[in-house]
């Protein structure tokens, strides 16, 4: 259940960026508005971009009390993290099988970050290790070794 908590967190942080990046770009918009001579179609428009911005920062706001609740709700259960790390394959859509998992990474199906069902094990990491070693990715392999020394320093 943790995973998907930080997911949902992380989604909605997303949604919270893409929503200022739409805020600003119609206030851009509406300052260069400003600047010209008003008509009834700018003022329209101007009313419209308005009425956007308003409607997402509401949704803003709900999103971002919606993450503090979760972050809350982790918190709070924290010494119970062994009941939060339990999710079954039907809720994850991922298999259950190491193997499956471990092709779905190499193959970028599955990003490997703190969220990736097999991140804290070790065996699975050598093996990614050896697999990006084998086929000359020593790129790929710093990267993932900065990634988990950083997710380790950061516990």
């Amino acid at each position: 259940m943790r995973l998907l908590i930080e997911r949902m967190i992380e989604l909605l942080t997303l949604q919270i960026q893409e929503n200022l990046r739409l805020i600003n770009k119609n206030q851009a918009k509406i300052v260069e508005m400003l600047r010209n001579p008003v008509s009834d179609e700018q003022k329209l428009d101007f009313e419209e971009r308005s009425a956007e911005n308003k409607k997402m920062l509401i949704e803003n706001n709900d999103f971002i009390n919606l993450q503090n609740t979760l972050s809350g709700f982790l918190e709070k259960y924290k010494p119970s993290d062994e009941y939060l790390n339990e999710i079954s394959e039907e809720l994850t859509g991922l298999p259950d099988d190491e193997n499956i998992i471990f092709d779905m990474t190499v193959k970028e199906e599955l990003q490997f970050d703190n969220l990736h069902p097999c991140f804290d094990d070790d065996e699975f990491f050598n093996r990614l290790i050896e697999y990006y070693t084998s086929v000359e990715a020593y790129e790929k392999c710093s990267e993932l070794y900065k990634l988990r020394n950083l997710h380790l320093s950061a516990r």
